[in-house]
């Protein structure tokens, strides 16, 4: 176990050390349409397995090196972890982290793809940036609906509140049905490098530690805690090169223990559960947000995914979020997943 967290905190800072160093801002001529449409040929080829290649093509070596970087390490760290977990025959041990690792090699691998696109079709500085501060208090409400294909289909209000505090964010959201289930997540994150909340200045790039407790309980009278801990990351494209000035790449990984009670029977059954989530994302406007992520966490109601052969429910669940704002400190946001279950979120906000 210690050797594992060893290796989860390794991988959560090596996309700090690696890319969070500030890229000196130099302006150079608007790509041609020619050149974005050559740019975009070499992002399909060799593009898919030389990663930044587009960006070569645009002209941005800084980039292009970084994002081949990124790519090869997310090839070569899975093949290590395939490698372990293989000749180890699975061993408990090294399954865990190998895991994580491997996890982590998906979104290297994912995320320097995406960011490849994002530099060649993108218009110089992004559509939008990081803001300049963070709202001290931010309260939400929306509608979440799952589609399940055992419990068929679910509508559950959502409530909740954002704290931040210099360096501490404090998260607590609930939902609730109207059948009487609900889930209550809870969260504290110290975000020990990257500025202070009124201070961003549009960089939005941070590490940190996470804490979480989830509870989830049925009408039937069962109900599932776990308590979480992750390593987390934001990456603000800026820093990794010039042709990715604002949009963001995400890390996060973790290990959680809970267990389910069964109230009828009195039983309480003990798990652990491997947290991992990558993202790569574009700002929208002063503060906006849309990203494609991949999360490994199996207690959500997204689930994993169902595939076909040994590999069903190996993975966790992909999806797009978003968070618009609309008036002064009014957001719309919104979130969709899949998983082994349909997961569709859309709420609004409101900031001080």
């Amino acid at each position: 176990m210690k050797r594992g967290f060893v290796i989860f905190a390794f991988l959560i800072f090596m996309p700090w050390t690696a890319f969070a160093q500030p890229v000196d801002t130099v302006t150079i001529e608007e790509p041609s349409p020619q050149t974005r449409a050559l740019a975009g040929a070499a992002w399909v080829f060799p593009g898919v397995l030389l990663h930044g290649s587009g960006a070569f093509v645009m002209g941005d070596t800084e980039t292009a090196t970084a994002l081949a970087i990124g790519g090869g390490a997310g090839v070569g760290l899975g093949a290590v972890s395939a490698a372990a977990i293989w000749f180890s025959g699975a061993s408990a041990q090294i399954l865990v982290p190998a895991i994580g690792a491997s996890v982590f090699a998906m979104g290297l691998f994912a995320t320097t793809l995406l960011a490849d696109l994002y530099a060649v079709t993108a218009p110089e500085g992004g559509f939008g940036s990081a803001p300049d501060s963070l709202d001290w208090l931010n309260l939400r409400t929306g509608v979440t609906t799952v589609s399940n294909p055992v419990f068929g289909l679910q509508n559950y209000g959502q409530f909740g509140a954002q704290l931040n505090l210099d360096d501490w964010r404090v998260d607590a959201v609930a939902l609730v049905s109207g059948e009487g289930q609900h889930q209550v997540e809870t969260e504290a994150t110290w975000r020990f490098l990257g500025r202070a909340r009124d201070e961003l200045n549009g960089d939005g790039s941070f590490l940190g530690l996470r804490l979480g407790h989830l509870n989830d309980a049925t009408v039937e009278g069962t109900a599932a805690n776990v308590f979480r801990f992750e390593a987390v990351s934001r990456v603000d494209g800026k820093r990794v090169g010039r042709l990715l000035d604002g949009s963001f790449f995400e890390f996060s990984l973790g290990y959680g223990l809970g267990w389910d009670t069964y109230v009828d029977e009195e039983v309480r059954e003990f798990n652990s559960l491997l947290l991992g989530r990558f993202a790569y994302g574009l700002y929208l406007g002063d503060g906006g947000e849309l990203a494609l992520f991949y999360d490994h966490d199996h207690e959500s109601f997204a689930g994993g995914l169902k595939l076909d052969g040994v590999a069903s429910g190996l993975f966790g669940h992909v999806g797009l979020s978003a968070r618009i704002p609309v008036y002064d400190a009014v957001d719309l946001y919104g979130e969709f997943a899949v998983g082994s279950a349909a997961v569709g979120t859309l709420g609004v906000s409101y900031g001080w």
